[in-house]
Formats: structure tokens, C-alpha cells, sequence
């Protein structure tokens, strides 16, 4: 991630977007995920390979934990895993969780969600506020592309 193509906050969380994407891959190769399915497959259930939502915050926030200590990051920091719910809505109001990037500038937080997409696609980033709650159709993939992605390019 250069200074050039991340001279604004909006262009560093586009950059992230690419870099996690391809640290994800890597390591859901390396360990036997790459094969998980988008959203909440009931398919997968007992498939040693399929992740929920705590496993991709978990990771998506280890990768940009190791960004940030490496001082990859010029408006950003790495906020706690955020949760969010509304149980009122049933099933799409289930209990979510998502990494969080902190705009140093203005403080704004945002969730850096990749749960609803195959291993290998970069993740959503939105501000926490946006993120999840008006969002319909985000149980069992529904707005997840259907095959699973190969290897992108490395960010940079």
C-alpha cells in the first residue's frame, strides 16, 4: 500500500480491501478454509473448513493488526471487534460480528466485513452505523457471489 494510492482515508480503506483480501487467501490456503462457503450454509455444518462470523472478524482483525504494527497504516487504526444485532428480526437480526478500521482524523469507525463472500474476495467496509442492521438479505449468502475465488493479486 503506497503513500500515492493511499493519500486519502477512502483510498487506504480501498487498499486495505485488496491487501485483505489476498492475506486471507493465503492463509485460508494454508490452513484448509479456502474452501468456505459465503454467509451461514447450513450445508456446512460439521465442515471442518466452513467459518462463521467470529472466525472472519478474528482474522480479518489479526491481518490488520499485523498491518498496523508493521505501520502499514497512515489514517487508520484498528478498533475491537464490533457485535451488532437486532433479535427482534429473528434470523436476519442474529448476533454479527465484524473487524473495525478507526479513521484517526475523525474518529469515525467502520466494520470490515468479508462473512458474506467466498475466501479471497475483498471484504465490505462500511461505517459501523450503516453496517448490517438495514441490510435484509444478509443471512445464508444471499448477496454472496455463488463460486469461490481465486487467488488475487497482491496489494501494492
Amino acid at each position: 500500500m503506497s503513500a500515492k494510492r493511499t493519500a486519502t482515508p477512502a483510498d487506504e480503506r480501498e487498499a486495505t480491501k485488496a491487501a485483505l483480501a489476498w492475506m486471507g487467501h493465503r492463509a485460508d490456503t494454508a490452513v484448509g478454509t479456502a474452501g468456505d462457503r459465503p454467509g451461514d450454509d447450513l450445508a456446512g455444518n460439521g465442515d471442518p473448513g466452513q467459518m462463521d462470523c467470529v472466525d472472519v472478524a478474528t482474522n480479518l482483525s489479526s491481518y490488520m493488526l499485523v498491518m498496523e504494527n508493521h505501520k502499514i497504516f497512515r489514517h487508520h487504526s484498528v478498533g475491537s471487534i464490533h457485535v451488532k444485532e437486532d433479535i427482534r428480526r429473528g434470523w436476519s437480526g442474529w448476533t454479527h460480528y465484524a473487524g473495525v478500521l478507526v479513521e484517526d482524523k475523525t474518529k469515525q469507525k467502520f466494520a470490515v466485513d468479508g462473512w458474506l463472500l467466498a475466501s479471497g474476495k475483498p471484504p465490505e467496509i462500511v461505517e459501523v452505523e450503516r453496517w448490517y442492521i438495514d441490510d435484509n438479505d444478509i443471512m445464508f449468502g444471499t448477496k454472496a457471489p455463488v463460486k469461490t475465488a481465486t487467488a488475487p493479486k497482491p496489494a501494492g
